[in-house]
């Protein structure tokens, strides 16, 4: 079966002849419908095939496209409507090859630099999971000794177990003083970071291999068994630096915003009318 470029049978529908490139050659026509070099060469790479293989499918497909005016089919509405979407397409294709990561302003880029810095610049890191069992500030001895008691079995049951869903699941099978699922969470830190100090340094000095499990170990916030997911090494990223990699974060946003700045001025420059009593007919 004939591939036939579908760019061809659009051009066809929307009356359209293709312009060549700089340079381009002739290779053959079609009631004078031009073939290009630069077309041959796209379709030999599409099927693959031979250049003269590929010069004998656009040329099939040309005299298919003239058969199919000569026959009236372009005016079907199918066809039109084909071309219509093809015709957006390219437009499309268009506006993606003109907004580009270039176009990102150095302010963006500086704010999204302050914005991301912790994870750009920073000392060696800790990622960890954690359990905890909560406990108020104000608590009663009672109740310190009954939370210490869950992380016990938490810390118990952690240490028999070799995955990281595994542990998860212990928060979800116990229950705190309340009868509240406890509490499991991803932290990364810092040794002197963003945590409390008795959070993070018992964390650096106990675990040391992905899997491990640490002892209990007790904040202002209750009581916390920990399992290491593993370390980040230092990374010390100038603007300058990190700048590429901003770029790429921050386009997919930027087109979007871009694109809608895009549709709103095609809609100024175009003339619109809308009907909207008629919606309901």
């Amino acid at each position: 079966m004939i591939r036939i470029p579908i760019a061809i049978l659009i051009a066809a529908a929307v009356e359209l002849t293709p312009s060549p490139s700089k340079n381009d050659t002739v290779v053959a026509t079609v009631d004078g419908r031009p073939i290009f070099a630069s077309a041959v060469a796209l379709q030999a790479a599409a099927k693959p095939s031979s250049a003269k293989e590929a010069l004998d499918d656009l040329i099939s497909a040309e005299a298919l496209v003239s058969e199919a005016k000569r026959r009236g089919l372009d005016q079907s509405s199918e066809v039109v409507e084909a071309g219509k979407v093809a015709l957006a397409y390219a437009l499309l294709q268009t506006f993606e090859k003109e907004v580009t990561k270039a176009q990102l302003d150095g302010a963006s880029i500086r704010r999204a630099y302050d914005r991301f810095k912790p994870e750009l610049d920073h000392s060696r890191q800790i990622d960890v999971w954690h359990i905890l069992v909560p406990l108020k500030k104000d608590a009663l001895p009672s109740e310190i000794d009954s939370a210490r008691k869950i992380a016990d079995e938490v810390e118990r049951r952690a240490r028999e177990l070799t995955d990281l869903q595994s542990f998860q699941s212990i928060a979800v099978n116990l229950r705190d003083a309340s009868g509240a699922p406890l509490h499991c969470e991803e932290i990364t830190t810092e040794r002197d970071g963003w945590t409390l100090t008795s959070f993070s340094h018992p964390a650096f000095d106990q675990l040391k291999n992905p899997g491990d499990v640490s002892t209990v170990i007790r904040t202002d916030y209750g009581f916390h068994v920990l399992y290491l997911v593993g370390y980040i090494e230092p990374r010390h990223l100038s603007l300058k630096d990190a700048e590429p990699l901003l770029r790429e974060r921050l386009f997919p946003s930027f087109q979007r915003r871009e694109f809608a700045r895009f549709i709103e001025q095609l809609s100024t420059a175009h003339a619109v009318r809308t009907f909207p009593e008629r919606l309901s007919e």
